[in-house]
């Protein structure tokens, strides 16, 4: 065996990874020192400042008021300001304790310990002793009033006080824990709105198939002339249409290139049902026909785009295997699509010519895992669709069935055939079984397998044993845990005359391949590095060979830049050949300025030589009115070529247009334009007219909603009630821009496909604040092409009002805090209050109907009060019922009355 002249370990490139992202880091940031608390008692003098010279101040932290009032007090040398109640607006962990004269805490981080000593004139910061002018801090009653100066240097803020607006504006040099705060509210409010949001318990509203209807359609069109050698021109056109036939959900793609005139075309049709209620006694949960994906088979093979079809059981958005997911789908022309895992970029495709986009087996880790699928358009626009899997004990639950049966021939013309089975066993315990027969170039081979998933402890595994007809057999072993804040994943397989599609047969085929993945690794907080992940495998030949391989991804957030390096490392021990090591990396760096995307990549080789390959350098601005420009520079260094493109794009009304151009300078100089147009057409069936937009339709659902003022309250509009202009909506608690027309009539595109949707009418948005819709909201489940026709009477309500008095002897006096009822004849609760300070109450959009007005009986009781009921009247044009005062008196006093 030969000794290769160049050979990294793989720890010492890791290393090299980190130190690199983390010094990059250290030079966006600014990093205390440690500190340490100091104590203090000593008699001290408060302050009494003349009311001339306070100044109540609102605290503004960019353009978010933190506190409308803040007392302030003007003094010789400046403004005081209260630093207790500023801390705690701005989240730093600083307590103020005015009767000694001393404040203790931390300034951001925990590390970074804060003292104040105002009486000895000293604070301690990061352990450093900072003396300042005892007159720049006075001690008041309520806080210690610092000098807003003073302020500056000791925290980590700029502050500019504008007496005469009356506001004390907040500047931060680096991110103040009162801004994570909201950035975490913010990402949390974000991702809720891509989940399955939470049950409100409005009514669902079927959507049952028809036999056919008028299709939504994505029309993309582009003319190209490219000059030079290769130089050709030609008129391009893809279509997506998708609507429901024969009581299905149909989508056609067509994609027209190199001037053809017959396109290339595929057809799906599918018929989903998440309650297992398709084809009988199959209780199947999907059913596709045509064009569809053979499903991923441990061992014996991946996922692949044919012609076919596939029935199946599985839950609808159940993980393709136990510890990986392949997501792919369409993708229209000049998009591009993001995958995410919580917050960290994974991975980016453009659209393929094919018109899809495809990530393959992605890991899963031990737990819950987050996923988004960010869609970009040419012109701006966005699309985003969440998936959620969970790696543990929620597998497949005892007294479970799933089943998936699928046939098809991939694109190049071999087939598929697979009958996957699952069941639980046991709470923590499922059986999976499989048949499967592909044909491959060599002949068909045939398969048989047995395995296990288990939960146990914390521990998640799984075991997949396949054996081929010819004689060949496979074995899959992984577990997946997590050790602290770490997700550890371990995977084995060994491989015996074992052939597939994914192992194919030759002189020196794998028999083992062993992988190890670290995920989550955290590191000190300083270095302002997110997780960092290792993936560490090991492949074995028959011939004695071993390859080793290792990849590692390190990434940071600083400030508006997010920094990436990522990793790959690989070392052939040379059984056959001379040994070989081979490195590479690729920085990436990524800025957002307001309407300015900047992205920039670097790759490079570190062995067997270190080099620069390639440079990338692209910028996105989003111009006025609806109008885009990108521009991409390459470099690749290794074949010493640039090429550049500029795309310009533009809104116009509900079409998108744009032009594209490009220079490559090799061997000869070619120039390209391309000319492209997208629009988004729909069928609205309430006015039977096309809907045109400059977004894409087709891949979402569509609601037309009719919102009407149901005077008779028999939930449809009749003959003489009113449509209701400008009423606005909530898709899953998020408001929308759109607005019902004069007919009480919107079109509301854009809805998720199968999976649960609220509607909801914007209250806000009704003219008159007693009309109240009925119901308030639907629940439904769209798919791509579908108009859901939804009608939302309004009904008129009324109002209660009055005050509850006392009278314990002969004057009555305002009774605070008493619950008040109002139930109907069936005696139950419509609506309850709670009487303010003074007594009064107000019950508001009380349904139309017949009510009791009643003190809660087990309060009255527990109070021993005598409480009298009274009747009151909400009536069909509503009602403002007045003046129903309540005394409530001791329940002995009525007795001797």
């Amino acid at each position: 065996m030969h000794v290769s002249q160049r050979y990294i370990h793989p720890s010492a490139i890791a290393i090299i990874s980190v130190i690199l992202i983390a010094l990059i880091s250290i030079c966006f940031a600014q990093y205390p020192k440690c500190y340490a608390d100091q104590a203090h008692s000593s008699p001290v003098t408060f302050v009494d400042h003349s009311q001339d010279d306070l100044l109540l101040m609102a605290l503004q932290l960019n353009s978010i008021t933190l506190s409308d009032e803040i007392d302030a007090y003007l003094y010789p040398n400046g403004v005081l300001l209260p630093f207790g109640a500023v801390c705690q607006a701005l989240g730093i962990g600083i307590t103020v304790n005015p009767e000694d004269g001393t404040a203790s805490g931390f300034v951001v981080d925990e590390k970074r310990r804060f003292h104040l000593d105002a009486i000895k004139g000293e604070a301690v910061i990061a352990d450093h002793l900072t003396p300042f002018e005892p007159s720049m801090v006075e001690l008041h009653r309520n806080d210690i009033y610092v000098d807003s100066k003073l302020i500056e240097r000791w925290l980590p803020v700029t502050l500019t006080v504008d007496k005469n607006a009356s506001m004390v504006g907040v500047h931060p040099r680096e991110p103040l824990p009162i801004q994570l705060r909201m950035d975490r509210e913010r990402r949390l409010t974000q991702s809720s709105a891509y989940l399955p949001p939470s049950d409100p318990g409005y009514p669902r509203v079927s959507n049952p198939y028809t036999l056919w209807s008028v299709p939504f359609i994505d029309q993309n069109m582009s003319f190209s002339s490219l000059t030079g050698p290769n130089g050709k021109t030609g008129l391009q056109y893809s279509t997506l249409l998708t609507s429901d036939l024969m009581y299905m959900n149909a989508a056609m793609y067509l994609n027209a290139r190199d001037s053809s005139l017959l396109p290339d075309a595929r057809l799906t049709l599918t018929r989903s049902s998440a309650d297992a209620d398709l084809l009988g006694l199959m209780r199947a949960r999907s059913v596709t026909l045509g064009s569809t994906y053979s499903p991923d088979l441990p061992l014996i093979s991946r996922s692949n785009a044919g012609f076919g079809f596939t029935v199946s059981r599985y839950p609808l958005n159940m993980q393709s295997q136990f510890d990986t997911h392949t997501f792919q789908g369409d993708i229209l022309p000049n998009w591009d699509v993001e995958l995410y895992r919580d917050t960290v970029l994974l991975d980016y495709q453009q659209a393929r010519e094919d018109g899809r986009y495809e990530f393959r087996n992605v890991s899963l880790l031990f737990g819950l895992n987050q996923f988004r699928l960010v869609f970009h358009g040419p012109q701006g626009e966005k699309r985003v669709e969440e998936q959620v899997f969970y790696v543990g004990e929620s597998q497949i639950k005892k007294g479970e069935y799933y089943y998936r049966l699928s046939a098809t021939q991939d694109e190049e013309g071999y087939a598929h055939f697979a009958l996957q089975n699952d069941i639980g066993l046991m709470e923590n315990l499922s059986l999976s079984a499989s048949l499967a027969s592909v044909q491959m170039q060599d002949s068909t081979h045939n398969y048989a397998s047995l395995g296990f998933r288990g939960f146990w402890k914390g521990m998640f595994a799984h075991n997949d044993f396949v054996v081929d007809q010819d004689g060949g057999w496979g074995n899959e072993f992984g577990m997946q845990t997590r050790v602290g804040h770490v997700s550890v994943a371990l995977n084995h397989i060994l491989l015996n005359n074992f052939y597939s599609d994914l192992y194919q047969a030759g002189g020196n085929s794998l028999s083992s391949h062993t992988d190890l993945r670290l995920d989550g690794i955290t590191v000190p907080s300083f270095l302002h590095l997110q997780p960092i992940s290792f993936d560490l495998s090991h492949d074995g030949y028959k011939s004695g060979q071993s390859v080793f391989h290792m990849t590692n991804r390190v990434s940071a957030d600083l400030r508006r830049y997010t920094l990436s390096h990522y990793l790959e490392w690989e070392y052939d021990d040379g059984s056959l050949y001379q040994s070989k090591s081979n490195a590479t990396g690729t920085i990436l760096l990524n800025r957002r300025l307001r309407d300015i995307s900047l992205r920039g990549e670097a790759g490079y080789s570190i062995a067997p030589v270190f080099k620069l390959s390639n440079l990338a350098v692209s910028a996105e601005a989003l111009l006025p009115n609806d109008h885009s420009l990108d521009i991409e520079v390459l470099r690749s260094l290794d074949e010493h070529q640039t090429s550049i493109l500029a795309s310009y794009n533009s809104r116009i009304g509900e079409y998108t247009a744009g032009v594209t151009g490009g220079y490559s300078g090799q061997n000869g100089i070619c120039f390209g334009v391309t000319m492209g147009l997208h629009v988004g057409i729909g069928w609205e069936p309430a006015t039977g007219e096309w809907r045109t937009d400059s977004k894409p339709f087709a891949s979402k659902g569509a609601v037309i909603s009719h919102v009407f003022l149901d005077t008779n309250q028999n939930g449809k509009m009749d003959s003489g009630e009113k449509p209701l202009e400008g009423v606005g909506f909530a898709i899953n608690g998020s408001e929308q821009e759109i607005r019902t027309d004069k007919n009480g009539t919107a079109f509301i595109p854009g809805l998720p496909s199968y999976q649960p949707t609220d509607l909801s009418i914007s209250t806000a948005t009704l003219e008159d604040p007693l009309w109240m819709p009925v119901p308030n909201g639907v629940r439904l489940t769209s798919r791509p092409g579908n108009v859901i026709r939804i009608d939302f009477p309004v009904v008129v309500t009324g109002e209660i009002t009055g005050t509850v008095r006392i009278k314990p002897v002969d004057i009555a006096h305002e009774a605070p805090g008493v619950h008040i009822e109002l139930v109907d004849a069936n005696d139950k609760i419509v609506q309850s209050v709670t009487s303010a300070y003074d007594g009064f109450y107000i019950m508001s959009k009380v349904p139309v109907g017949k009510y009791k007005l009643r003190v809660s009986p087990e309060q009255a009781a527990r109070a021993k009060l005598f409480a009298p009921s009274h009747d009151v009247e909400i009536l069909p044009a509503g009602s403002m019922v007045d003046g129903i005062d309540i005394t409530l008196e001791p329940l002995d006093t009525s007795i001797t009355k």
